[in-house]
């Protein structure tokens, strides 16, 4: 499955992936490829892919964050903790809904 954040397009996996790595520091590739149970040539190609679009840098036998000389692009910091950020949207979202209704079922309540 693919998605487009932001005008970066990336996998699920991938994202988890940069996200494990920058909390991490580093990440060989056989150590992502079992937490994933997929292949190395698999882990590769992901990395390969988050290393074109400058969210890691590839090491020998593994992978890290990219060298920080400035601050990290929008676009980067949008898929860094990304499940952790779905996870609060849709906390966030169930309790809105357990506070108030709707600004626009409360309007049509009161025209009723």
């Amino acid at each position: 499955m693919r998605r487009m954040l932001g005008q970066i397009d990336i996998t699920k996996r991938q994202a988890e992936i940069a996200d494990l790595v920058q909390k991490a520091g580093f990440a060989s590739v056989e150590e992502l490829a079992e937490r994933f149970e997929v292949t190395t040539q698999t882990i590769r190609r992901d990395v390969n892919g988050l290393c074109e679009l400058g969210i890691l840098r590839r090491t020998h036998g593994g992978v890290e964050p990219p060298a920080r000389a400035a601050n990290i692009h929008y676009s980067t910091r949008q898929i860094l903790n990304l499940p952790g950020k779905q996870d609060i949207a849709r906390q966030v979202g169930a309790l809105l809904r357990t506070i108030s209704p709707s600004p626009f079922r409360s309007a049509r309540r009161r025209k009723l």
